[in-house]
């Protein structure tokens, strides 16, 4: 039997020379070695190496049989892989398994489903394995700093948080951990709070239902840039194998780990909106403000933090949309739940303003951190002229009243001018110059 460490050398040097010259019996042994070796995910890897030279199909078979052994231990999606091998679909297998998922400054962000090419119990182990492998490389008192850990309201957001966490405790690394679902700007101001070495956001964002993704923050607050996004991509690559522990999240509630996870919930509400009132410059009159405010969480996790800032800010009670203030994963009544979409998204916002004679539309995306504004105008249409970005860091930004622009640092808020904003009433500036958070 050829030892791992010979087809680890065979495969570096094929990987160079380019398999496409390979002669048909150097792919024949090569292919032979693989197969024998006892590692599956080698024998993956090389598989892949091999695919120019073999017949599609075969490969594709052969990939999805290594796929449904203990790979995963989650039996959906290996059933799927089953599936499609008794279906013969060559094409999808090949699809799902010959490439993966890429890393980038944005994490990751796809369809939910089997595969390296989707988002799975697996893949979520492979990256967060491969993550803290090089944290623990380049911050290495990340041991004692530790890591943030959120998720939204998605199919799966919560179970793929306790996973990651369960990594990072196996780890030593100590892991604030939200017990429950919250905005994504609480996992970046979180991290700076308590000076934490690394944020996981398990977010889609505003993506369609069938998505998730995984958010990934650095020390200072901020998603990750260059050089960080190829190193952490590389440490994914060299860390495929799931480890057995890796799989065990009931070690969460282990009385011998038990000092290692902190849920900063109620720590993080109560300062996030400390450090937004900072940026208040009118509470003492905010709440005789005329102008009601209509708000939309879109079926995501932001309608009960809203409220907690709408309350710390002395407004009036927001004018919820009904329909859409409970946290579902499936997006019942948006087909998009993406603000940035106009009327399409807004639709039953504008019609419970409108009810409620309500001038002025507040909009969350499903996971609270994009911001859209709309005001109805003197044609007794709403428009859209502003979307935020926002990542609550230190935030130094307001709206100053008369002027068409929003002076911001851009660390903290990203604007994104949707159309020419219009002149606001004195009454709609007087509220939101206390409100650009």
């Amino acid at each position: 039997m050829v030892s791992d460490s010979a087809l680890r050398s065979a495969g570096t040097l094929l990987s160079r020379v380019r398999a496409p010259r390979m002669k048909q019996a150097e792919v024949t042994i090569f292919f032979i070695a693989t197969l024998v070796s006892k590692d599956p995910y080698l024998r993956t890897r090389h598989l892949t190496i091999l695919i120019p030279n073999l017949n599609g199909e075969w490969v594709a078979h052969l990939v999805g049989q290594l796929a449904t052994d203990r790979r995963s231990e989650n039996r959906d999606t290996r059933e799927a892989i089953k599936k499609l091998l008794d279906a013969k679909d060559f094409v999808e297998l090949r699809r799902l398994l010959m490439h993966r998922m890429e890393f980038g400054t944005a994490g990751l962000r796809t369809r939910m489903g089997p595969g390296n090419s989707q988002m799975n119990d697996l893949t979520i182990i492979q990256t967060t394995q491969g993550l803290v492998k090089y944290l623990k490389e380049t911050l290495p008192d990340s041991t004692h700093k530790g890591v943030v850990v959120g998720f939204d309201g998605r199919h799966n957001s919560h179970k793929w948080s306790k996973i990651v966490a369960t990594i990072c405790v196996n780890a030593d690394i100590p892991v604030y951990l939200f017990e429950r679902f919250c905005p994504t700007p609480y996992v970046a101001f979180a991290l700076r709070t308590f000076d934490a070495s690394c944020g996981i956001m398990i977010t889609a964002s505003h993506n369609p239902k069938e998505d998730n993704g995984y958010k990934v923050y650095w020390d200072n607050g901020a998603q990750i840039i260059p050089p960080h996004d190829v190193g952490i991509s590389e440490a994914i690559n060299k860390s495929l194998q799931p480890m057995e522990s890796s799989w065990d999240t009931s070690v969460l509630k282990n009385e011998s780990k038990k000092s290692l996870i902190i849920n900063p919930m109620d720590d993080v509400i109560q300062k996030y909106n400390e450090a937004a009132l900072a940026i208040c410059y009118t509470r003492e009159t905010n709440s005789e403000c005329p102008v009601r405010f209509t708000y939309t969480a879109m079926h995501g996790v932001g309608h009960e933090f809203v409220c907690h800032t709408m309350k710390a800010f002395d407004f009036q009670d927001l004018i919820p949309v009904v329909e859409q203030v409970k946290v579902d994963p499936d997006f019942p009544t948006v087909k998009y739940p993406n603000p940035e979409e106009g009327e399409g998204a807004l639709k039953l916002a504008m019609e419970t303003a409108d009810k409620n004679r309500s001038k002025v539309i507040l909009a969350n995306d499903p996971d609270a951190d994009r911001l859209a504004v709309a005001e109805k105008t003197e044609r007794l249409k709403f428009t859209l002229p502003l979307l935020l970005n926002i990542i609550p860091v230190e935030i130094d930004a307001f709206l100053p009243a008369q002027q068409q622009r929003i002076d911001t640092h851009s660390k903290e808020i990203n604007v994104k001018i949707i159309k020419p904003i219009p002149q606001f009433t004195d009454e709609v500036i007087f509220c939101l110059e206390s409100h650009a958070s």
